[in-house]
Protein backbone atom coordinates (compact mmCIF):
# COMPACT_ATOMS: atom_id res chain seq x y z
CA UNK A 1 0.00 0.00 0.00
CA UNK A 2 1.18 3.21 -0.90
CA UNK A 3 2.17 6.34 1.91
CA UNK A 4 1.39 9.78 1.68
CA UNK A 5 4.76 10.13 1.21
CA UNK A 6 5.05 7.72 -1.75
CA UNK A 7 2.11 10.22 -3.50
CA UNK A 8 4.26 13.13 -2.55
CA UNK A 9 7.53 12.00 -4.37
CA UNK A 10 5.69 11.23 -7.37
CA UNK A 11 4.35 15.23 -7.38
CA UNK A 12 7.65 16.70 -6.52
CA UNK A 13 6.38 19.34 -4.33
CA UNK A 14 7.49 20.54 -1.13
CA UNK A 15 5.91 20.09 2.40
CA UNK A 16 6.65 19.84 5.58
CA UNK A 17 5.56 16.76 8.54
CA UNK A 18 4.26 18.38 11.78
CA UNK A 19 4.06 16.60 14.71
CA UNK A 20 1.94 17.96 18.06
CA UNK A 21 1.04 17.20 20.82
CA UNK A 22 -2.27 17.55 22.45
CA UNK A 23 -3.10 16.97 26.02
CA UNK A 24 -6.38 16.18 27.30
CA UNK A 25 -7.64 19.36 29.59
CA UNK A 26 -8.86 17.10 32.78
CA UNK A 27 -5.23 16.23 33.18
CA UNK A 28 -2.00 17.03 31.88
CA UNK A 29 -0.69 13.53 32.45
CA UNK A 30 -2.82 12.23 29.17
CA UNK A 31 -1.76 13.50 25.92
CA UNK A 32 -2.25 12.44 22.22
CA UNK A 33 0.39 12.69 19.14
CA UNK A 34 -1.14 14.09 16.08
CA UNK A 35 0.83 13.99 12.76
CA UNK A 36 -0.03 16.11 9.20
CA UNK A 37 1.78 16.86 6.46
CA UNK A 38 1.02 20.29 4.81
CA UNK A 39 1.99 21.77 1.61
CA UNK A 40 1.97 25.16 0.46
CA UNK A 41 -2.07 27.23 -0.69
CA UNK A 42 -0.21 27.51 -4.32
CA UNK A 43 0.12 23.79 -4.80
CA UNK A 44 -3.25 22.73 -3.31
CA UNK A 45 -4.59 21.88 -7.02
CA UNK A 46 -2.13 19.28 -7.10
CA UNK A 47 -2.18 18.35 -3.49
CA UNK A 48 -6.06 17.71 -3.27
CA UNK A 49 -5.93 15.36 -5.79
CA UNK A 50 -4.03 13.09 -2.91
CA UNK A 51 -6.09 14.23 0.29
CA UNK A 52 -5.14 17.05 1.20
CA UNK A 53 -7.60 19.94 2.48
CA UNK A 54 -8.13 23.48 3.72
CA UNK A 55 -8.80 24.18 7.40
CA UNK A 56 -10.19 27.11 8.83
CA UNK A 57 -8.20 29.98 9.31
CA UNK A 58 -8.16 29.83 13.46
CA UNK A 59 -7.00 25.66 12.71
CA UNK A 60 -4.74 26.66 10.46
CA UNK A 61 -2.53 29.08 8.75
CA UNK A 62 -4.05 30.36 5.14
CA UNK A 63 -0.93 29.35 3.05
CA UNK A 64 -1.19 26.01 3.92
CA UNK A 65 -3.32 22.99 3.07
CA UNK A 66 -3.33 20.03 5.15
CA UNK A 67 -3.48 15.95 4.94
CA UNK A 68 -4.05 14.25 8.01
CA UNK A 69 -1.45 11.43 8.75
CA UNK A 70 -2.87 7.30 9.39
CA UNK A 71 -0.73 5.18 11.13
CA UNK A 72 1.14 3.89 7.67
CA UNK A 73 2.08 7.31 6.94
CA UNK A 74 3.79 7.99 10.77
CA UNK A 75 5.77 4.54 10.34
CA UNK A 76 6.35 5.61 7.30
CA UNK A 77 7.46 9.08 8.16
CA UNK A 78 9.81 7.77 11.19
CA UNK A 79 11.81 4.99 8.88
CA UNK A 80 12.32 8.63 6.78
CA UNK A 81 13.37 10.46 9.82
CA UNK A 82 15.25 7.76 10.79
CA UNK A 83 17.70 7.91 7.79
CA UNK A 84 17.85 11.42 8.17
CA UNK A 85 15.45 12.55 5.00
CA UNK A 86 14.10 14.90 7.62
CA UNK A 87 15.57 17.99 9.61
CA UNK A 88 13.80 18.90 12.54
CA UNK A 89 13.19 22.76 11.87
CA UNK A 90 11.18 23.73 15.28
CA UNK A 91 10.79 22.04 18.78
CA UNK A 92 8.56 23.13 21.13
CA UNK A 93 6.32 21.62 24.33
CA UNK A 94 3.76 21.16 21.74
CA UNK A 95 5.06 19.54 19.41
CA UNK A 96 7.79 19.57 16.48
CA UNK A 97 8.13 20.44 12.46
CA UNK A 98 10.15 18.48 10.42
CA UNK A 99 11.35 19.94 6.38
CA UNK A 100 12.91 17.81 3.68
CA UNK A 101 16.59 18.15 3.60
CA UNK A 102 17.42 20.63 1.13
CA UNK A 103 13.65 21.64 0.83
CA UNK A 104 12.20 24.03 2.56
CA UNK A 105 8.55 24.18 2.94
CA UNK A 106 8.91 27.72 4.52
CA UNK A 107 11.02 29.45 2.24
CA UNK A 108 8.57 27.29 -0.49
CA UNK A 109 6.03 29.49 0.53
CA UNK A 110 7.17 32.62 1.91
CA UNK A 111 9.04 32.92 -1.56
Amino acid sequence: METIFDELDKTKLCYAVLASTAYFKASKNYSVKDYCVIGAKKNAKRLREIGFRSRPNYLSHELVVEYDMNEEDIREFKRRKNENLFLTVQQTDDGRVYELVGNSLRVHVWN
